[in-house]
Parts: structure tokens; sequence; C-alpha cells
């Protein structure tokens, strides 16, 4: 895959400075990548999975594009050999609403990326987590990337993306507001598995 090189970063200032800033991140791989290429570079069909591969990456990629949501990006969007990130900086860092629009924004977006993938034989995994990022061509920085690949390779185990701690307590905190008989988009997208893990 190659970076997004969308030059309009919600994380640099107008002089162009990098910004540390909280943000929901969400971290994605193909799994088993290695095992694909190597099969298919041994029945000498790597040219027919990178062909299949890019364009199934290019039509669900695209519904993540962050320009389909307003004329300014909202988040930003890297691509590097099988892995996805995205780093969504959280509006109203101290309001009520929380990283709630943010949450249900990536999660039908990226459930939309992962029906798409799968429909092509690629499964994905993942983790979302809620700290401070800042992501652009040259690097990916942050506790909110370190908490979401922890997300994706301790505690999603199979082709799910969970939520981690971080973003386990926002979901609690907009639940609590909406109280138990609301049904909310989250209660639609979010679903918990038999050991524990809310994906």
């Amino acid at each position: 895959m190659i970076a997004n090189t969308n030059s309009r970063n919600p994380y640099l200032s107008e002089d162009k400075t990098p910004i540390l800033k909280p943000s929901l991140v969400l971290f994605v791989d193909i799994l088993g990548y290695k095992d694909l290429v190597n099969e298919a570079e041994s029945r000498g069909q790597g040219q027919e999975l990178l062909i299949l591969l890019h364009n199934t990456l290019k039509d669900a990629i695209s519904h993540l594009d962050p320009a389909r949501i307003s004329s300014k990006d909202s988040y930003k969007l890297r691509t590097f050999t099988d892995n996805i990130v995205i780093g969504y900086p959280i509006a109203d860092f101290d309001g009520w609403d929380y990283a709630e629009w943010e949450l249900n924004s990536i999660i039908h977006e990226i459930s939309i990326f992962q029906a798409e993938m799968a429909n092509a034989n690629f499964f994905i995994r993942g983790g979302i987590s809620i700290g401070n990022l800042y992501i652009d061509e040259t690097v990916i920085y942050g506790a909110g990337l370190i908490e979401a690949h922890y997300g994706e390779t301790k505690l999603a185990r199979d082709p799910r993306i969970v939520l981690t701690k971080s973003a386990y307590e926002v979901m609690q905190k907009h639940l609590k507001r909406f109280g138990k008989d609301k049904i909310t988009p989250l209660i639609r997208r979010i679903y918990r598995d038999s050991d524990g893990q809310f994906f």
C-alpha cells in the first residue's frame, strides 16, 4: 500500500508545524498477509494476488477517504504494507459528548471497509483507542497508536476490530448518558464476544 499524501492534514498547524492531538486512533492489518504473499509467489501467482489486493484495497479504502465527510479533512489516513492507521482528532476535547461523533463515524466507515475486504477473502483485525497522536507521511507518533497497536496484536485475536480500554471507557460514558432503554448508533454496531472483548 502507498501512504496517503493528502495535504489537508488536521495534525498540522497553519504554518505546517506538527501538533500532537487527543484523537481516536484506529490500527488495522490484513491477517495472514505474509503467508498470502509467500503462497502466491510459490505458485507463480504473485502478480494475480497483487492485482486482486490492489483493486480490493483501492475500492474498499475509498470508504475511508476523509474527504467524503467534509471539505476539510477531519482525520488522517496512512497505509503501509498490510497496515492502515487512522488518526481522528477529537473535536470537543472537554465536552460532554467527548469523542462520540468520532467513534460513531469511524466504526461506521471501518465496518464498510471490513465487509468489502472480507468479500474478497481478505480478513482484517484491529484496535481502536483514544489517546494522543500525530500522523503524517513521515511519522506516526503517540500513545494512542501504541494502545491501538496493542489492541490489534494482543486483544483482537480473530478478524475483528476491538475497543481498547480507553475506547471502551468512552463508549461506557456515552451509554450511561443515553440510558439503558435508548437505542444509540454504538449499541447497533458494537458487540461483546465470548472472551469479553468489545468489537
